[in-house]
């Protein structure tokens, strides 16, 4: 994170180039978080150990591989697919390293990774009451009820109450 004046903070340009994006999400290899950590991927995953249980689906995904890689691939049939950490991914690993480098390096990638939510004419926000006339004559008929419902419910009662007495 670089502190520019003015209070903002602006994620850091030397980690930027180890964002992926894949089908509009974007993610941090496993090797270069573990890099960026200062361990191996091995490391990382025995330190986490157990906690990958808690991790929900949308906290990883697997990479799939280039074209040009497949050919490669072939030959090591054993090697297991590239896992990518979306920021709730990122978050957990390293807030479950505990170390303080680990995270820092979760909190410089955290803008990195944030995604814009895009509007589109299908999320717009429903027009207010006031200039949506059928909306607003459903809402007086049921605030009619409501009112009504309530001066029946105090015309009752001092009656109640004088009858517990």
């Amino acid at each position: 994170m670089i502190r520019r004046p003015g209070g903002k903070d602006e994620p850091d340009e030397a980690l930027e180039h180890l964002i992926i994006h894949n089908r509009g999400r974007k993610a941090i290899k496993e090797a270069d978080l573990a890099r960026e950590c200062g361990l191996s991927v091995e490391q990382m995953y025995r330190r986490v150990g157990h906690k990958l249980l808690l991790f929900s689906r949308g906290s990883w995904f697997e990479v799939l591989p280039e074209k040009r890689r497949v050919a490669r691939q072939r030959t090591h049939s054993s090697s297991r697919p590239d896992i990518a950490f979306v920021l709730s991914g990122v978050i957990m690993i390293t807030a479950a390293l505990g170390a303080d480098h680990a995270l820092k390096t979760g909190m410089a990638l955290a803008p990195l990774l944030r995604t814009r939510r895009r509007s589109s004419k299908n999320r717009r926000r429903r027009p207010s009451r006031a200039n949506d006339p059928p909306r607003q004559v459903g809402y007086e008929r049921v605030f009619a009820r409501l009112q009504s419902q309530m001066r029946k419910l105090l015309m009752q009662w001092p009656q109640d109450v004088d009858a517990r007495k």
